[in-house]
Parts: structure tokens; sequence; C-alpha cells
């Protein structure tokens, strides 16, 4: 049996309603029983999520999932991208619909690490204005499906310090996105801290090794 089969989707509305404090910063994931997980990671660009990702799929094995790859709707991406906030919102809850059955054929042979999920949706549109009456349009399946959820957060310093780094490295690299994350980047954080989940653990990137990284999460994800 898999830990979410309790189902939380209520209770996270009500978190979100309640404004919940900050206080499990840090706090191990709860165990997590046996058999293959699904592995969300979210948070701001340059918070370390891809790199971290990588590294914890060469470890273990697990299969790494960037959730626009191979999506029937990325080709649309763009549009959408300039859309108002409510039908850009809309197309990004079409997107993880569309990941639903692969993720949950891919969890069927082994493990599997998805960059970027649901929950980003959600704290990127609220922090752009997104009335919150949107969120029960989210089917509770794609918050359920979820075992682990990753949030990676660094001081805006050191992500600073990224952005200028993959500049210097190759300027093609410098997207709208990463530009257009440090104009929200501090609204996108407070909605994720407010409306995330018991499955959600804190990860820091800039205060440890890449490796170390990687064997703090496996030991609070028993894996």
């Amino acid at each position: 049996m898999k830990s979410n089969e309790k189902g939380y989707y209520p209770d996270y509305l009500k978190k979100y309603v309640e404004k919940e404090t900050l206080d499990r910063l840090g706090k191990e994931l709860p165990p997590l029983s046996d058999g293959n997980l699904l592995i969300a990671g979210g948070g701001l660009d340059l918070t370390g999520k891809t790199t971290t990702f990588n590294n914890l799929a060469q470890a273990t094995g697990a299969t790494k999932v960037y959730c626009m790859d191979k999506n029937p709707l990325t080709s649309m991406r763009k549009l959408f991208d300039k859309a108002p906030t409510v039908m850009r919102y809309l197309y990004y809850i079409g997107v993880p619909l569309l990941n639903y059955q692969r993720l949950e054929n891919l969890r069927e042979q082994g493990n599997v690490l998805l960059d970027q999920s649901v929950y980003g949706t959600i704290a990127y549109h609220l922090a752009h204005g997104l009335d919150s009456k949107f969120l029960k349009l989210i089917p509770p399946p794609l918050l359920n499906q979820i075992d682990a959820l990753l949030f990676f957060t660094v001081p805006r310093k050191v992500r600073l310090e990224r952005l200028e780094q993959r500049k210097q490295q190759d300027p093609s690299k410098v997207t709208f996105s990463d530009r257009k994350s440090f104009e929200v980047g501090e609204k996108v954080e407070k909605h994720y801290l407010e409306i995330k989940p018991e499955i959600t653990s804190i990860v820091t990137t800039h205060d440890q090794p890449e490796m170390k990284v990687v064997e703090t999460i496996l030991g609070n994800l028993h894996i």
C-alpha cells in the first residue's frame, strides 16, 4: 500500500485557506511504505532541481521525467505562456493530466523522479493573482499520485550568482523563465510553502556538496 492512499486533498485546501505556518522546515519525510515511488521536485529556477534529480537517477536507477517531455501539449506551450493567468493555469493543469497514465506505467517498472509537478503550477499562478477558487478544478488524483515532494530552495543571492554563471557559460541557456522568476520568486516560494502537503521535504543545494544532498534525500526517503 502506498502512503498517499490516505489522501490529503481536503486538508491541502484547508491548509492554504488557514495559511499554514513554516514550522516544519527541515523536518524529515514521514516513513514511506514499500513499493515504487513517484517523487516530484519543485521550486524556483536555479535552485538545483535538475542537477540533483540527475544525480538521484544515477545513484538509484530511477527514471527521471521532465513534466513537458513527450506531452501532447508541449507544442502549444509558448502560446499559453503568454495567455491570461486563468487560461495559462488551465493549460498547466492539462499537462499533468496527460502525464498521469504514463507516470503510472513507469512506476510499475521502478521509482520515478518527476521534475516539476502540479504543485509548482499552483504556487506560480497564485503568485500571479489566480483566485484560490480555481484550486477546486484540480483533480485529486494529480495530487495523490505523488508519494514525496522535494521542495528546492536557496537564497536569492545564490540564484543570482548561478544565473550569472549560466550567462557566462552559455547566454542562450538564460531563458525568459529564468529572468521572470526573479520578479515574482519570493511570492512563488511563499505560496509553495503555504500549500505544501505532509509529504514535503525541504532541500537546499548551496550549503553542501552535490552528492551529500543526494545522500540526505535518500536517507529521508528510506530508499
